[in-house]
């Protein structure tokens, strides 16, 4: 609905104002731990939306680090598992451009769909790098009508949402279906 939301009194409305907040908390010891988390709020959203929570241990030389809650990965020169380029301000447009560094971190950007959820841990043994991960993320979804759909089968989705918008309480009823 646009700037409009915000004023519609209708069914479309939003459900918050037209302002935009963002907090994050980092906390770290170096060499041994870090964590944070954090929480935007979007126009028209009813209240603040955790986006990212992570906590990275330093556990010893097997172990070399156990993540909990939002990571990435950077895994077969990123054709296996990647983050993607990342683009700096600057005068150098080369320089502008980097690629994230290899293997396993924590995620605590804004960006609600480019992170795993879930556990990892890397292992590290003289030259060898092993990474285990499991991870488990709803998604945003719309079922789909079976009257409109060319398959009847009750379980079929569509319109995967990666925004993580939830101002109207038609996006709210979308949140966490798959």
């Amino acid at each position: 609905p646009g700037a409009e939301g915000l004023r519609d009194t209708g069914p479309g409305a939003y459900l918050g104002g037209p302002w935009r907040q963002f907090a994050r908390l980092t906390l770290a010891q170096p060499e041994r731990w870090r964590g944070g988390l954090v929480l935007t709020q979007e126009p028209g959203e009813s209240s603040p939306v955790l986006v990212a929570a992570a906590a990275q241990i330093h556990v010893n030389r097997l172990i070399r680090q156990v993540n909990l809650g939002d990571y990435t990965l950077q895994l077969g020169q990123g054709l296996l598992l990647a983050r993607g380029l990342s683009f700096a301000r600057g005068a150098d447009p080369i320089l502008g451009a980097k690629a994230p560094l290899p293997g396993l971190a924590p995620y605590l950007a804004t960006n609600r769909g480019a992170a795993l959820r879930g556990a990892a841990v890397e292992f590290a043994r003289g030259p060898w790098q092993a990474i285990a991960f499991v991870s488990h993320q709803r998604l945003d979804a719309t079922p789909t009508d079976a009257a409109d759909s060319l398959w009847a089968d009750p379980e079929a989705w569509t319109n995967l949402r990666r925004a993580g918008r939830y101002r109207t309480a038609a996006e709210r009823a979308r949140r966490g279906n798959l």
